[in-house]
């Protein structure tokens, strides 16, 4: 079936939100589902086993997604709770990834969790419960060291923004400051990942979460929480003060590091192994079986 110019597999449903407009709903198999997100979320030619670890890190958090979406009218949002964006083009290490994975799951506590996962964690993952201050029985409490992703080409980033450019992003959320706004980070991780960053102006002082700065300035930008922020000097040709943030990483850290999962299947490592080392107090079980 085409939606919007894309081609899904199953069924579609058309329902009314409570938002006054409609929610396009995809309704097909979870391994289907699995075809369209471990396609976008890894690159097809990189080694099988990290695509196995994928596939099932993609398929135990679907699954908790499904378990707990309780009266929802979906049991996953697209490209919120997993990247997906309808049937792809078929490849074979895809397909093989799934197959060779079928039924498999990682648990903790004999139950599924939200096993996240993200492009390159910058040297160090983060747990959910730091990242958006999140506290339930079911997340998975570890973080872990990454030595492979110095490799990745999103190892080192900068963004530059001009403090009136940030003055009107905080304004178009609601969030006004005074002419001159400051920053400073308040807060990090262990393993530096930034947990509260403070903005100090002419009309006073506000606080946000690093997830949520990062939201504000575009995640493109801000590739991870991970940054440190300094002022470049003023210039002729740019009066305006400038902001530079030096970072590390790309995504929000928690859970499987993809870049790292490429570098250790390139070592050796099975799926297996790359899940025991990212999800440290789960295992890989073959069957789930929902309590």
């Amino acid at each position: 079936m085409t939606v919007a110019g894309r081609d899904y597999k199953g069924a579609v449903r058309v329902v009314p939100n409570d938002r006054g407009g409609c929610d396009v709903i995809n309704i097909l198999e979870l391994e289907d589902f699995l075809l369209g997100v471990v396609a976008r979320e890894m690159d097809p030619k990189g080694p099988l086993e990290a695509l196995k670890a994928q596939a099932i890190a993609a398929r135990s958090h679907a699954l908790h997604q499904i378990c707990t979406s309780g009266n929802r009218s979906c049991d996953l949002v697209a490209n919120l709770s997993q990247a997906y964006m309808g049937q792809p083009k078929l490849n074979k290490n895809i397909v093989l990834a799934i197959e060779t994975t079928r039924g498999q799951v990682l648990v903790f506590k004999n139950k599924c969790f939200p096993s996240y996962f993200h492009s390159s964690c910058g040297g160090h993952t983060e747990t959910e419960a730091d990242i958006w201050e999140t506290k339930n029985e079911s997340m998975l409490p570890a973080a872990v060291v990454c030595p492979w992703c110095v490799r990745s080409s999103q190892n080192r980033w900068t963004f530059k923004i001009s403090r009136s450019a940030l003055r009107q992003i905080l304004k178009e959320a609601g969030l006004t400051t005074g002419p001159t706004p400051s920053l400073s980070i308040t807060r990090k991780t262990a393993g530096g990942h930034i947990l509260r960053i403070t903005i100090r102006s002419e009309t006073g002082v506000l606080a946000l979460s690093g997830e949520k700065f990062r939201a504000l300035l575009g995640y493109g930008n801000l590739k991870s929480t991970l940054f440190d922020a300094s002022s470049a000097p003023r210039s002729v040709n740019a009066p305006d003060e400038i902001i530079v943030f030096h970072g590390n990483g790309f995504g929000h850290g928690v859970g499987l590091c993809q870049f790292g999962a490429e570098q250790m299947a390139r070592q050796g490592a099975t799926s297996t192994k790359i899940l025991n080392h990212y999800f440290p107090k789960a295992r890989v079980q073959d069957r789930f079986v929902s309590k």
